[in-house]
């Protein structure tokens, strides 16, 4: 599909990708192509798709309680009319709601959108079939088309330019975008523990700590606006860096001829970002 095609063409720009990266990559496709082969080989007609669809980009009317606008428009394609609903309603774009469409919406509802603007009838109705059948695979894809966005941007950054850390930062995030992927794919999420920093680390590491302490608890309290994010971005970043202090030994590289190892491989590397990611003193 016209959706599949655009993110093989996204995947190719990614410079380096992450070994578990490649994996979901693999089994994504490999997933569209079995829907696909499941439909006897009929391809869905191609709509307009806005491709980053979602709360943040929906200007609503709260008295009115209806949707006013809808903004940036930078990644409109052709695509799977499943595509946007998939992307509204992954986990990653629902900020710790339990509900379906961006934390607080049902799927039926917003599907009883679609069909109250829709002028075929018919193509609404195939709308909500597909979605019973295929809403979770287009899930799984927007985290995908997220993941392969976030680690583009972190390899756009340049050194000493006033964006390179909010890059930086967004291509650290790839593993925790990928994780519920990745964990429908292989049945599990591998994990692992981080290791204490050495004596040179450790002098390293304390000086870390106090930085991150004081720019959160005596700089960021003070500051407003982009100052107070700015100090608090830095922050997050110095815990990143304490927690890369702690990663387990250096997974080996390269690509193996055997893709057992390469996914153990993936797998190992996979439960190191998620562990420095989610370091916490």
């Amino acid at each position: 599909s016209a959706s599949i095609d655009l993110l093989k063409k996204s995947f190719a720009r990614v410079k380096a990708p992450k070994r578990y990266l490649i994996e979901a990559f693999n089994h994504c496709v490999k997933e569209s192509e079995s829907i696909f082969k499941a439909r006897g080989g009929v391809s869905e007609p191609a709509c307009v798709s806005h491709n980053d669809f979602r709360l943040g980009n929906l200007m609503i009317d709260a008295k009115a309680v209806r949707l006013t606008a809808v903004l940036d428009w930078e990644f409109t394609s052709w695509g799977d009319p499943l595509a946007d609903i998939g992307w509204l309603t992954a986990p990653c774009w629902r900020f710790g709601g339990q509900a379906a469409v961006a934390g607080f919406g049902a799927v039926d509802d917003l599907l009883a959108g679609y069909a109250s603007v829709a002028a075929d009838g018919s193509s609404v109705q195939r709308l909500h079939e597909r979605a019973s059948r295929e809403l979770d695979f287009w899930q799984r894809y927007a985290h995908l088309r997220w993941a392969i966005i976030a680690a583009q941007q972190g390899e756009r950054a340049i050194s000493g330019d006033s964006e390179a850390l909010e890059l930086l930062l967004t291509g650290a995030m790839v593993a925790s975008i990928l994780e519920p992927t990745l964990g429908h794919y292989w049945g599990e999420i591998p994990k692992t523990t981080l290791q204490e920093p050495g004596p040179v680390e450790s002098e390293l590491d304390r000086l870390l700590a106090e930085a991150g302490l004081h720019l959160k608890g005596h700089l960021a309290s003070g500051l407003s606006g982009a100052q107070r994010y700015s100090a608090l971005m830095s922050a997050n970043a110095i815990r990143l860096a304490r927690g890369a202090l702690r990663r387990p030994e250096k997974i080996s590289m390269g690509v193996s001829s055997s893709e057992t190892q390469n996914s153990d491989l993936a797998k190992q590397e996979l439960a190191a970002d998620l562990a420095v990611w989610n370091f916490r003193s």
